[in-house]
């Protein structure tokens, strides 16, 4: 329920941006309105790249709206440009195709983020363990609160480093996302232009 409440905001975002982005496209180039929504993309992915495990739901939702918001501003125009250079005899298979496209690329985009994501989880996870040692300062500070001698207490400090890798590689997922972004603003300049 509450991870439902805090994503919502995103597709109420995408929702305002596509309702917003509508009335603008046929004043503004849509090259300019896929930049802004890459930009903001990129942004929000950005913020997230710097989430820690104490990160608030209002960050959540403000940056799931970004991102949302960012999201509606690519989806539009992008569709415009794509359908502006088709005879109208061609639209239907151009429409087939694009989904088939658009799906097939979505599904690889999943699985190479949760290859990366899963991949740094265990280089992360490889780092940190090396840094549980009791010669170690916070090691030291943790076993006041932490007994290191218990099996209950080893089991909190492998927790504690798995959410800490998992963040960590969460970061360097949305961090890889946002290069992603800021790469599809340099190449709009090869799109054609939609009348």
């Amino acid at each position: 329920m509450t991870a439902g409440l805090i994503l919502a905001p995103r597709g109420l975002g995408t929702m305002i941006a596509m309702l917003l982005v509508g009335r603008l496209i046929t004043y503004v180039s849509s090259r300019y309105l896929l930049a802004f929504g890459f930009a903001l993309t990129a942004y929000a992915l950005y913020e997230m790249s710097l989430f820690t495990p104490s990160v608030t739901q209002a960050m959540l939702i403000r940056t799931g709206i970004l991102q949302g918001f960012g999201f509606g501003f690519v989806f539009v125009p992008l569709s415009t440009v794509i359908f502006a250079t088709l005879v109208p005899e061609l639209r239907t298979q151009g429409t087939a195709f694009y989904n088939l496209m658009r799906n097939i690329g979505s599904s690889v985009g999943i699985s190479v983020v949760g290859y990366v994501l899963f991949y740094n989880t265990q280089l992360a996870r490889s780092a940190l363990v090396g840094y549980i040692t009791p010669l170690e300062r916070g090691v030291q500070l943790s076993s006041n609160a932490i007994d290191l001698n218990t099996q209950s207490g080893l089991l909190t400090v492998d927790q504690l480093v798995t959410t800490q890798a998992t963040i960590i590689s969460y970061g360097d997922c949305f961090t890889f996302m946002m290069c992603g972004a800021i790469i599809s603003i340099m190449l709009l300049p090869l799109l054609r232009q939609a009348k």
